[in-house]
């Protein structure tokens, strides 16, 4: 098989408050209520492959867990919204040249 047409399917979590989108990394269905662990915001990417910030939990209730395709574009659109949220809290965010890095310069002054 072409390993440029295989796609690795992926389980996301979608934060219904927010409409903010993370990878799943594991449903912890034994406690009551139930919890998403999740990996961070998309912090680098190279291809299909990412770089997160820190793990987060939420409430099973309170996300929508579905399974899709890992593509370059759902990375992408991963990494936009890792650089909207930062921008959005008043960080000064640069990002490299080939799109795929960014820096956080801090906040402002």
């Amino acid at each position: 098989m072409n390993t440029a047409t295989k796609l690795n399917t992926v389980r996301i979590a979608t934060v219904i408050a927010t409409g903010k989108r993370y990878f799943v990394q594991q449903l912890d269905l034994r406690s009551t209520p139930g919890f998403a662990h999740v990996w961070g915001e998309v912090c680098k990417t190279k291809g299909r492959s990412t770089k997160h910030e820190g793990s987060k939990k939420f409430l099973l209730n309170a996300v929508v867990i579905s399974d899709v395709h890992k593509t370059r574009e759902l990375v992408a659109d991963l990494f936009d919204q890792m650089i909207d949220s930062k921008r959005e809290a008043g960080h000064v965010i640069t990002v490299s040249r080939n799109g795929r890095n960014a820096t956080d310069h801090g906040t402002r002054a």
